[in-house]
């Protein structure tokens, strides 16, 4: 039915907020098809209208609902499409504002066209911080309550290069250090920060 696999789609997209499923390769490409299917029914609606237009006794009403309703589908298509690639995108970004990169858990899910975007723009905001040498964009955006904190390491991560000498990182130890020097760490979940 007309409509359905648009339906379907933006159903998907609100199911997904939190998590990110395998791209929908068929219904995106059904969509996408049956988009291009009502261009063509309107193209030769659109037609039909101009010949019956110049006829006297003609009746266009019921053409322009037709052309009315299948524009409208098409818009809402769009639309549902947009709003589909777009969410999995902001979903992608996020990640790489989280991780850094894109996790080996969540490349299976993901179309070549998003591998693509994500490798852009990784490529895009590692060239906007390569002159700044100390700046590392991926930490969190919110100034920082403590100057030092408590971290327990999650994960062996050997010895690691401070900005006051190197500390050597092994499981379940606790460590009070600089936070500038162990957020990248933290946010890659290879320390927990504990609060105290």
């Amino acid at each position: 039915m007309l409509g359905d696999s648009a339906y379907k789609l933006a159903l998907e997209t609100k199911r997904t907020q939190a998590h990110l499923p395998m791209y929908n390769e068929a219904l995106v490409h059904h969509l996408c098809r049956e988009t291009r299917h009502i261009m063509g029914e309107l193209e030769t609606l659109l037609q039909s209208l101009e010949t019956i237009r110049d006829e006297p006794d003609a009746d266009t009403r019921s053409v322009a609902a037709q052309l009315a309703v299948k524009h409208a589908t098409v818009k809402r298509n769009k639309r549902c499409l947009l709003a589909y690639q777009a969410q999995r995108l902001r979903f992608l970004q996020n990640v790489f504002w989280q991780v850094g990169g894109v996790p080996e858990e969540i490349k299976p899910q993901l179309s070549p066209a998003e591998l693509d975007f994500f490798s852009g723009y990784a490529l895009a905001v590692n060239t906007y911080k390569a002159p700044f040498i100390d700046l590392d964009l991926t930490v969190s955006d919110l100034p920082p309550k403590d100057l030092y904190i408590e971290v327990r390491v999650l994960q062996d991560c050997g010895e690691v290069q401070l900005e006051n000498g190197s500390l050597l990182l092994s499981k379940n130890s606790q460590h009070h250090v600089k936070r500038t020097d162990v957020d990248h760490l933290v946010s890659r979940g290879l320390l927990q920060h504990i609060d105290g």
